[in-house]
């Protein structure tokens, strides 16, 4: 996060969601015509990555996401 960070990056940055939730991600500002969330995240010149972690390390950091299973 730096001090131009988008309101989109400052709220999802350091989160856990699954790939349903992050399909679902809709930033307000600078979405290209052809926008995936999985390589676009918080729009056009955002500078933020997807890093995978392994299922237990998920629960364990968000364990909601045991009992959905």
């Amino acid at each position: 996060i730096i001090k131009t960070s988008r309101k989109f990056c400052r709220e999802h940055n350091g989160k856990v969601y699954t790939r349903e939730e992050i399909a679902r991600f809709k930033p307000k500002e600078a979405i290209p015509d052809n926008y995936n969330p999985f390589q676009d995240l918080g729009g056009y010149g955002c500078r933020h990555h997807l890093n995978w972690i392994p299922y237990a390390v998920a629960v364990a950091l968000r364990p909601d996401l045991a009992e959905a299973t």
